[in-house]
């Protein structure tokens, strides 16, 4: 593996959080017909809160399905683990982002409707990079 010792660094930790969630049962993959891996999502359940943490399609299979499929795989997991709700945050500048989840139910929360648990784990977004100005918090 080419490159810095930090960038090392980073894909094993993101490979060792994709393990755990595999591990706990929450890492589903989205397989083209030949089977190539080509998207995932990683649910958390985390302070109480079921929320999907990531969601990726390649781009040449976006809008045939998979993330839809794979946002209701978390979905059905959240209820059958007791939670009424499933959460997760997007990027409110990136166009397509909050129309896309919408579009599956999902519905911004206000700031000011966070409980303590919910800007816990919004604030916790910071510590990863993610200015809290650039993100929506969104729930179904």
């Amino acid at each position: 593996m080419r490159g810095s010792g930090s960038s090392w660094w980073s894909t094993c930790r993101r490979i060792a959080v994709l393990e755990r969630g595999r591990r706990r049962g929450l890492l589903w993959v989205a397989v083209a017909p030949r089977g190539h891996v080509i998207g995932f999502a990683l649910m958390e359940i985390t302070r109480g809160i079921a929320l999907i943490d990531q969601l990726s399609v390649l781009d040449r299979w976006q809008g045939q399905g998979f993330g839809t499929a794979l946002i209701e795989r978390c979905a059905t997991k959240a209820r059958t683990l007791g939670h009424a709700s499933l959460h997760l945050t997007t990027y409110r500048d990136v166009a397509w982002n909050k129309p896309f989840y919408a579009r599956r139910g999902f519905t911004e929360v206000a700031r000011g409707a966070f409980d303590r648990t919910l800007r816990v784990e919004f604030l916790s977004g910071v510590i990863h990079g993610h200015p809290v100005w650039r993100r929506a918090l969104m729930r179904r």
